[in-house]
């Protein structure tokens, strides 16, 4: 039985149940697909970390990312479990990533300090 819910999410009303499936992580992957305001409520959260990718579904370097991001997430949940590893589609949710400055894809950013770390890759900046 599915059951359907509505998320405010920004300027976006997205099912809840469907939130894992936009973008790159779909329900099953250990990583957290994230909406703007579950990033926002996530992020304000300052007794546990969340480690945050910031990217585009059609960026071919965060296409090539997923295995990696999705190895890390399975290591954290291991060895780490009060630490989330969450991921928000930019192309989808512009808000979030509009607030927090991305510029490149993907980002990552660790919260709440606020750590950016942008991988070394040049030809996936926004236009």
């Amino acid at each position: 039985m599915k059951m359907w819910g509505l998320l405010l999410a920004g300027s976006h009303i997205v099912a809840a149940d469907e939130i894992n499936e936009v973008g790159l992580y779909d329900a099953h992957s250990p990583v957290l697909a994230l909406s703007d305001g579950m990033l926002k409520s996530k992020t304000q959260q300052n007794s546990s970390l969340t480690l945050a990718e910031f990217y585009s579904s059609w960026c071919g370097h965060c296409q090539h990312f997923v295995p990696t991001y999705e190895e890390i997430a399975l290591k954290a949940k291991a060895n780490l479990p009060t630490v989330t590893v969450a991921a928000i589609d930019c192309s989808t949710f512009t808000s979030a990533c509009e607030a927090h400055g991305i510029h490149s894809y993907p980002t990552l950013i660790m919260f709440p300090a606020r750590v950016v770390f942008e991988l070394p890759v040049t030809s996936s900046q926004k236009t």
